[in-house]
């Protein structure tokens, strides 16, 4: 098990691996394979606030499956190749998820992985999670998205292949919810090109578990404006990777709940048009918002992926703002002057309510984050 996602007991916080997903496609030709696997570390699945339980559905601990074609997002989210995750909480401590993705370079290195072999740029890596109830009941929660649309959950400036993504995608309560079942689709974009069927394609996932009352879940209030203070009405505000979604009231009123520290994808569509940006929250004594500058000038050949960790947005949304058509081998040359989404810091307090959180919009883009 990796070093960094060793249980870490603390009187701050209780992290635990409970269960890892392992993606393998060894491409031939223009014909990728693929193979699904669960591994569970019994030695990390209890934490001192209770048991924490995870089975794979399928009635099998894998799923084959041959001719993995890049496809649509409609053809992968249609595909009824999928894993099915049950999580169960038998602790005393209210649970939060995150789901963690990168490159699972242990299981690389046990194959025929040379050093001119090249894996697969994580950007046509294609997500979608589900609420699962049954084969013809599921609600999708998040995604699609390219891994790269994720949020940076960690990264290794000497080696980006180390690097991981995530979502902090839902909670599991103690009595009254404490058992949710999930699926999870992956797929090659339909924008890979033919060089991908040369690559290896190594991806590994994995759910970390962290005690709820370690952190602070805001509830944030908020009110959607344009540059002239006209409220929007009917507008809809996406955050975390769509699993989060309101409409703005006629007021322009909007609420987001059980909001935790983290840094988060914010999509808005209003008036046929649409707005992107990211919000990191994070916990305080003292209620702010600060609104990142719009443009960077990074230090010697600072790579992308580093940037987007620094300035708190996603590695997609760096390289779609400065056009970059080669987000992962992108390096920022120091002294010139880059572009950054609109993106702000708002840190909360003691008090689980932050209020008049309000989005600003101008014509094309989102303006400004403010605490009024």
């Amino acid at each position: 098990m990796k070093e960094n996602y060793k249980m870490l007991l603390s009187n701050k916080r209780s992290l635990v691996i409970i269960w890892v997903i392992t993606l393998t496609i060894v491409s031939i030709g223009f014909s990728y394979a693929a193979f699904f696997s669960v591994k569970t570390n019994k030695n990390n699945q209890t934490i001192t606030t209770g048991d924490l339980s995870v089975s794979y559905g399928g009635g099998s601990t894998s799923i084959a499956r041959t001719d993995m074609l890049p496809m649509s997002d409609e053809e992968g989210m249609n595909q009824g190749e999928a894993s099915i995750i049950y999580l169960q909480n038998n602790g005393t401590l209210d649970l939060n998820y995150n789901l963690t993705i990168g490159y699972d370079l242990e299981e690389l290195s046990k194959s025929n992985f040379g050093e001119n072999d090249k894996l697969t740029p994580l950007n046509y890596v294609r997500i979608a999670v589900y609420d699962y109830k049954s084969a013809t009941n599921s609600t999708l929660i998040c995604g699609p998205l390219s891994v790269t649309d994720l949020a940076t959950y960690s990264i290794d400036t000497t080696n980006m292949k180390n690097n991981r993504y995530s979502i902090l995608f839902d909670s599991l309560g103690t009595v009254s919810n404490n058992i949710k079942t999930y699926q999870i689709k992956i797929w090659l974009s339909e924008t890979a090109p033919s060089s991908v069927s040369e690559s290896y394609f190594y991806i590994n996932s994995e759910i970390v578990s962290e005690a709820q009352n370690t952190k602070m879940a805001y509830t944030i209030n908020g009110t959607l404006k344009n540059t002239n203070g006209q409220i929007l009405s009917g507008a809809t505000i996406s955050l975390q990777n769509n699993s989060q979604k309101a409409t703005t009231g006629t007021d322009g009123k909007f609420t987001f709940t059980n909001v935790l520290p983290g840094t988060y994808n914010l999509n808005i569509e209003a008036s046929g048009k649409s707005y992107e940006g990211n919000i990191t929250v994070r916990e305080g004594t003292d209620k702010k918002i600060d609104n990142l500058a719009a443009t960077f000038t990074p230090r010697i050949d600072m790579p992308l992926f580093e940037a987007s960790y620094v300035y708190a947005v996603s590695i997609n949304k760096l390289a779609k703002v400065n056009n970059v058509a080669n987000p992962l081998s992108f390096m920022f040359k120091s002294g010139e002057t880059y572009n950054l989404m609109p993106s702000a810091i708002l840190t909360g307090s003691a008090d689980p309510n932050i209020n008049n959180f309000t989005i600003t919009l101008n014509e094309d883009k989102i303006s400004n984050f403010t605490l009024e």
